[in-house]
């Protein structure tokens, strides 16, 4: 039925990507080349839905990566080889810890955060075409059920930062959703300059302190997403701020709060929050916390 990964060797060279019948060169997520050999057995491509194609490029190449769906199940194809979703991430990473988030909740979410973070290891440029939605449509899990949208939030705003804000921002791409917000003067964020495709505004600032209190101040109210228990550092300033402004501000984390989704379903509808600023930590302090907040995010604002 699939492409099988029969051996892998790593290789220190750094060739061009290539792509053939019987075995494919690629990267994994250190940026390590390996060759894979591939049998062929592999699903009709036509017989699958695309979902969604990712294209990672830099001057000298692109590489075009499509999730496919077929009777439930999820398949990536790339470089004219079709895989299950999971072999493609065994591929990029054969440490099965990394697997655990990134097969459960929304596939097409997760599959769009991961290649999120490939493009960003290898200093590659992204663009994303949406290929199949239907109204109401949403994937979760391993199976496709009809759900209707539910736009009680018309925009997302957050100030760019790697973790909890880009992962909002993805989430409101991915969905249609109008975004935005301030990010530092020059972009600033802790990977270097915020990419482009972010629609946000620069405060006079370099600091993130201003940016912090713009987004707090323009937003209707402030969702703040932690793995841990306790707020620290830039997320206990926001909170702080929220307060000053006399805003509403929720803490949700990952480690302590009961029900997550309700907890923020209750606060937007109870608050009238049409603008929600999403903050939180970045990706250097707490790696797991972009997936909270897609799955989350997902629940409240595509869920039932």
């Amino acid at each position: 039925m699939t492409w099988k990964i029969c051996w892998f060797a790593w290789t220190g060279e750094m060739l061009n990507a290539s792509f053939g019948y019987g075995a494919l060169t690629a990267r994994n997520f250190d940026g390590r080349r390996f060759e894979i050999a591939c049998g062929a057995n592999e699903p009709e491509p036509e017989m699958m839905r695309p979902l969604i194609r990712v294209s990672l490029f830099d001057a000298t190449s692109e590489n075009d990566f499509t999730l496919l769906e077929e009777n439930g199940e999820y398949f990536v194809n790339f470089a004219d080889r079709t895989g299950t979703y999971r072999e493609f991430l065994r591929m990029l990473s054969p440490e099965d810890e990394l697997h655990s988030d990134l097969v459960t909740g929304d596939v097409t979410a997760n599959f769009f955060a991961l290649m999120k973070e490939v493009s960003e290891r290898w200093n590659d440029q992204m663009k994303v075409q949406v290929l199949h939605t239907e109204p109401g449509d949403r994937i979760v899990g391993n199976c496709r059920k009809p759900e209707k949208m539910k736009r009680i939030v018309e925009r997302i705003v957050s100030g760019g930062q790697t973790g909890a804000d880009r992962a909002a921002l993805d989430f409101a791409i991915e969905h249609g959703l109008k975004h935005g917000g301030w990010c530092p003067k020059g972009r600033r964020a802790e990977d270097g300059r915020i990419p482009g495709r972010y629609e946000l505004k620069e405060t006079q600032a370099t600091s993130y302190v201003q940016r912090t209190e713009w987004n707090v101040r323009d937003s209707d109210g402030t969702v703040i997403f932690t793995v841990m228990t306790r707020l620290t550092g830039g997320s206990k300033k926001t909170a702080n701020l929220a307060r000053k402004h006399r805003k509403p501000c929720l803490h949700l984390s990952a480690g302590e709060t009961g029900d997550p989704v309700e907890e923020l379903r209750a606060f937007i509808e109870s608050n009238g929050i049409k603008v929600l600023n999403v903050a939180g930590s970045r990706a250097s302090k707490e790696p797991a916390v972009g997936n909270f907040v897609m799955d989350v995010l997902s629940q409240v604002l595509v869920g039932k």
